[in-house]
């Protein structure tokens, strides 16, 4: 399998997708008998419960995304870079309007 999520992604769901039909058409069936019914019914239902867990799974880094909360702000990558190389003061430490946030 490969592992890009995009293509991971694809693979589970063009699996599910082969498994879906051929359940569909024996659920579809009105030849069976009622035991053979019943048995297909619940794999109908498991197949839904886990078409809804690869779903979940694969849609949640989009969810996190859009949950994310990123602001773009206006700078310059030198204003932020140079004070920062020069003094060693941490990233995250860093206030471009010059102090410094100490713990």
């Amino acid at each position: 399998m490969m592992a890009d999520p995009v293509n991971l992604s694809r693979e589970f769901r063009t699996l599910v997708a082969a498994i879906r039909g051929p359940l569909d058409e024996e659920l579809a069936d009105r030849t069976a008998s009622a035991a053979r019914r019943d048995r297909i019914k619940l794999l109908h239902r498991n197949f839904m419960r886990l078409l809804q867990v690869v779903n979940a799974l694969f849609d949640l880094p989009q969810t996190e995304a859009r949950h994310a909360g990123c602001e773009l702000v206006d700078s310059s990558a030198t204003t932020l870079v140079i004070p920062i190389v020069c003094d060693g003061t941490p990233a995250a430490d860093y206030d471009p309007a010059g102090s410094v946030d100490e713990d």
